[in-house]
């Protein structure tokens, strides 16, 4: 097994300055915490999956061209050049 990126901020939660905790992050944290107290949990769980570097850098691609649709594409919604039309869904002509 090649080496691999350990992500310490998913692995062992993350710190954050108190100073620039947004109204989002309180609201998740919030719904991460009923999640768990409802006990609510998987039949079966995923390990930690560990990539090799081909396997990492393969990723890595991916990642970032999905970032750059994602913004694209939210962008064109929110500028109005594009509308959001869920897959398998013909567009209707006007």
């Amino acid at each position: 097994m090649g080496p691999y990126v350990r992500q310490y901020a998913i692995a062992n939660g993350k710190a954050i300055n108190k100073d620039t905790v947004t109204g989002y992050m309180t609201a998740l944290g919030q719904a991460c915490m009923a999640y768990q107290k409802s006990n609510t949990r998987p039949a079966e769980v995923i390990p930690k999956l560990v990539y090799d570097t081909a396997e990492s850098e393969q990723i890595s691609e991916i990642l970032v061209t999905l970032t750059n649709y994602v913004e694209e594409m939210t962008s064109n919604f929110l500028a109005g050049t594009s509308i959001l039309m869920p897959v398998g869904i013909p567009s209707r002509a006007n």
